[in-house]
């Protein structure tokens, strides 16, 4: 007998754990059976989601299909690159389509409305953009969908996500990712950007900070934020740096939300030290026009940031 079949197990997952459906239960995601794991939406890899029995399910694997295609497949079409300047200024998206369990201030927690929203900011850049385009997305969902000509995209499984230090900890671990995994090496700049955003003047806004002389090492947003902390915050929507892996972590390392240093006060700190040092240069995008979409917290429509 095998353990599908035997005491009233109604599947076994890819590691070989033999599972019942009560094994499976998720009353708050309303999930009562193992089946309603499949094709959810989130990639179900053993590092997702734990059900009320405390157990992460592992589905993905060719029997399952792959979470029935909700996890990247280990053999995925290619992505179609060009060639890239080495002076050229780079479009990094961020993206999340299942936000970890856990994790603090999250609202938009439909992995098929995240899903959408990506993909429509990644058509418009692919479209009306001339700039080099990688999306990085951390939650080892399929984005088979969003290959395209121009655009790298890269999937992962963050596995120590920690989710108490807040959403821009996570954001600032695909930053590394995408920097080892990408062909961004030949980027001078890394325009960081959430990835459902589309900024409709983003093209002409890189045009003007590359005629400057020098070159700024920083350009952060000047429309101010929606809320404060202390002496202050920037926000975090878009933010553009020169390609130095040292910079990258003085902008954006030790956040913790938990002891008051989310991503946009320590932005706002590495940035107040940086205009203090002669030999950085740090400057500040103007009104970024962007097509409406509702903010993270779905309480107004954003149009500028």
């Amino acid at each position: 007998k095998t353990c599908d079949t035997f005491c009233g197990y109604t599947t076994t997952d890819c590691q070989g754990n033999c599972l019942t459906d009560t094994q499976c239960l998720s009353e708050k995601l309303g999930y009562f059976k193992c089946v309603d794991w499949l094709g959810n939406g989130c990639c179900d890899d053993g590092y997702s989601y734990t059900t009320d029995t405390g157990i992460q399910l592992d589905f993905n694997c060719a029997k399952f299909d792959y979470d029935n295609g909700d996890c990247q497949p280990p053999t995925s079409p290619p992505d179609i690159l060009e060639p890239i300047n080495k002076k050229e200024w780079c479009i990094l998206l961020t993206s999340t389509i299942c936000p970890v369990q856990g994790a603090t201030h999250v609202v938009r927690r439909s992995a098929h409305v995240r899903r959408q929203d990506y993909r429509s900011a990644l058509v418009k850049y692919k479209n009306r953009s001339k700039l080099p385009i990688i999306l990085v997305e951390n939650s080892a969902a399929n984005l088979s969908e969003f290959i395209m000509n121009k655009i790298q995209v890269i999937s992962f499984r963050d596995k120590d996500p920690r989710p108490n230090r807040g959403k821009g900890h996570s954001e600032y671990r695909s930053i590394l990712h995408a920097l080892t995994h990408s062909n961004f090496l030949n980027c001078s700049h890394i325009i960081k950007i959430t990835g459902r955003y589309y900024i409709s003047n983003l093209d002409s806004v890189i045009t003007q900070l590359q005629n400057l002389n020098p070159q700024p090492d920083v350009v952060v947003q000047s429309t101010p934020s929606p809320w404060t902390l202390w002496d202050g915050v920037l926000r975090s929507e878009v933010v553009a740096f020169k390609n130095d892996p040292q910079l990258i972590h003085f902008l954006f390392a030790n956040q913790d939300e938990a002891i008051g240093n989310p991503m946009e006060r320590v932005l706002f700190n590495a940035v107040r030290q940086l205009k203090q040092e002669k030999h950085f240069s740090v400057a500040e995008f103007p009104k970024l026009d962007v097509d409406p979409i509702p903010n993270a917290e779905q309480t107004h429509i954003i149009s500028v940031l």
